[in-house]
């Protein structure tokens, strides 16, 4: 288990995250989106007040946010030694190794071992130089690119 100061959302920081949100531009850089078994859902108030009630989002920085984390702590298509995050948004280097460290740390605690010799956490992210160099911490180097192209029709 690595230290964090990572935390889960509460109901109280849900306009903060809000306020957050509004100023970050990997929110608008995302399309305002986060996405889910491969498919994209706005993430709107709604949609964060959610999250909030399943304990789905993962905040750093007191009491104002600097680092989110939306998760799907069930997997995705049966598949339950997955862990998804999916929406990353943190400019900060230290922030998202707070939030990667207490996903790691998560992650193991929701899975028994004996069940899953190993398991996937899958990050959904907006690519920043910041990211790539904590994924390289961690000794991960796959990634794959996606595209979201959206507009109003």
């Amino acid at each position: 288990m690595s230290p964090t100061n990572a935390r889960v959302a509460s109901s109280a920081d849900l306009n903060n995250i809000c306020n957050y949100l509004t100023d970050s531009p990997i929110y608008k850089l995302s399309g305002r989106r986060y996405v889910n078994s491969w498919r994209w859902y706005f993430l709107d108030r709604k949609t964060l007040r959610h999250f909030i009630k399943e304990r789905n989002i993962i905040l750093t920085g007191d009491p104002f946010p600097d680092g989110i984390a939306l998760i799907n702590r069930h997997g995705y298509w049966r598949r339950r030694d997955v862990l998804q995050v999916v929406y990353l948004d943190s400019l900060s280097k230290s922030s998202i190794q707070n939030l990667v460290f207490f996903l790691t740390n998560l992650r193991i605690s929701l899975i028994k071992p004996c069940n899953f010799p190993s398991y996937v956490l899958q990050l959904l992210a907006y690519q920043s130089e910041q990211l790539s160099s904590v994924m390289k911490t961690f000794n991960i180097t796959e990634s794959e690119q996606f595209l979201l192209y959206a507009r109003k029709l």
